[in-house]
């Protein structure tokens, strides 16, 4: 993952959502390998334009933050997701978010 986003960085005029995406999918990868501190160091600070991919980078922060414990931190990324889903009216994302609030 860190060579993708290396060449990532490199790349001659790549996409504009290249690299975000990118790490985005290096913090998933790290998350689904119980390793939330190390996710937390890919995921943007500020949300994507887009309500599809604001979802996902906020419920990678919620989950992050879930397993490191912070459950305050993780309610309030957990509402920004589910704007982001309301927003794009998402009904399954929703109801994906109903069962991650119940951790929450």
């Amino acid at each position: 993952m860190e060579r993708a986003r290396i060449a990532t960085e490199r790349a001659h005029n790549p996409p504009p959502n290249l690299l975000r995406n990118t790490q985005l999918h290096h913090a998933g990868v790290l998350l689904h390998a119980g390793q939330p501190a190390r996710a937390l160091e890919h995921l943007p600070s500020s949300l994507s334009a887009d309500p599809i991919q604001r979802r996902v980078e906020a419920v990678y922060w919620t989950e992050a933050l879930l397993l490191l414990g912070e459950r305050g931190a993780a309610q309030e990324w957990l509402a920004r997701a589910v704007a982001a889903a309301e927003q794009s009216e998402q009904p399954e994302a929703i109801a994906f978010l109903d069962r991650l609030a119940a951790r929450v």
